[in-house]
């Protein structure tokens, strides 16, 4: 079976938006903006779903964009719904004018195990940064949203984020094999091996 992955960098916050691809179907994480640019990547595959690791705005901005053009399920964590209906007032505090509204298709839960061909994406519920705040594994891949990244972890300071949670969270991910690739939201990616000392020292701290 043909796999590929392709990460392109998007949008003023230089989010992380990958491109999973099986044969003559793909599914898309976290387009944070540049819509047609992501839709030129994905071609003529049948895009399966818009998978968005959490509700901040420079991780959602595209959602509709691939859609409208590709008839694709936008799927979110139904605790992170609220971030979507707050879009205007996350936009305004980075003075950006544009605006969009998000309505998903479908809500994903822990357990939840997607299917692009025959190549499973299993869901993690992974809170902290937002009560939402998922990451997807898929083929010894990781991508974390903004839950973890190389050498460090997601802000919970910001509404909604709780430090307890990201505790349990951090727990989750401390059970991945070392050899398990992260792809986070930000930034260069990293292995759950190398960020398993300060996994650990975040849950001593608890």
């Amino acid at each position: 079976m043909f796999l590929m992955l392709e990460r392109l960098v998007v949008g003023p916050l230089k989010t992380n938006c990958y491109i999973l691809m099986s044969s003559n179907e793909a599914v898309v994480i976290d387009p944070g903006w540049e819509g047609e640019r992501i839709l030129g990547k994905v071609g003529d595959a049948k895009l399966n779903a818009v998978i968005l690791t959490h509700g901040h705005f420079d991780h959602v901005m595209a959602a509709n964009t691939l859609k409208k053009a590709k008839n694709a399920r936008i799927l979110i964590h139904r605790k992170d719904l609220y971030l979507l209906k707050s879009l205007r007032y996350q936009l305004s505090r980075f003075g950006i004018e544009e605006y969009v509204e998000i309505e998903p298709d479908g809500f994903i839960e822990d357990g939840d195990e997607l299917r692009l061909n025959d190549s499973p994406i299993k869901v993690i519920h992974t809170p902290g940064h937002t009560p939402g705040s998922v990451c997807l594994l898929w083929e010894g891949k990781l991508f974390s949203g903004d839950t973890l990244f190389r050498g460090a972890f997601g802000r919970v300071d910001l509404p909604g984020g709780s430090y307890d949670d990201l505790v349990l969270s951090m727990r989750k991910l401390l059970d991945l094999p070392s050899e398990t690739l992260v792809f986070p939201g930000h930034g260069d990616g990293t292995t759950i091996g190398a960020e398993r000392c300060m996994m650990m020292e975040i849950i001593s701290k608890k």
